[in-house]
């Protein structure tokens, strides 16, 4: 007497699951539709920059401007100088948050960084330094390297002489 019908409150769970079925599935099916129907409608950023076809923060702003969508300048600083840099031109666009081909809304704003003749000059002499470096690095490994061979024809021309002395003396004996 106190066991519990497990199977009778399944039947009317699942009684009670099948009934709000025809309510909740349209309005779910609705959502899912609106939701897809408002990414259709979604804008992809364009490619801002690439070394290929690099570009101005002016041209970026006007390919941005056609596609419905809206442009916030960004100066590089001095601390973003980097030696992939060095070879850039004024103004050129060197990123953009978001990046390309990722959809937004139409009217959205897209952050564009440009890079400054001070930045480019600063990645200059930054790559400038790291060269510097890898020659001086180059430098001393050739230094170290000669050190090395030099010790060992030292080495070798002692053992060499110490065997012709063996040599010589058990020939002299004889």
């Amino acid at each position: 007497m106190g066991e519990k019908n497990s199977s009778g409150k399944s039947a009317g769970i699942l009684t009670a699951a099948v009934a709000v079925i025809p309510i909740v599935l349209p309005k779910m099916i609705d959502l899912v539709n609106r939701k897809i129907e408002e990414r259709e409608k979604f804008v992809p950023v364009p490619t801002l920059c690439s070394e290929q076809f690099p570009l101005t923060a002016e041209q970026a702003v006007e390919r941005l401007k056609n596609c419905g969508l809206t442009a916030t300048l960004i100066r590089a600083s001095a601390k973003d100088a980097r030696p992939k840099y060095r070879n850039c031109f004024n103004s050129q666009v060197i990123s953009s948050e978001p990046k390309s081909k990722q959809k937004v809304p139409p009217g959205s704003s897209v952050s564009v960084k440009y890079i400054t003749q001070e930045v480019i000059e600063e990645s200059q002499r930054l790559f400038e330094e790291n060269e510097r470096v890898k020659l001086r690095q180059r430098a001393e490994k050739a230094a170290k390297r000669e050190m090395q061979k030099e010790k060992v024809k030292q080495v070798t021309s002692a053992t060499l002489g110490a065997a012709k002395r063996t040599i010589q003396k058990k020939t002299t004996r004889k």
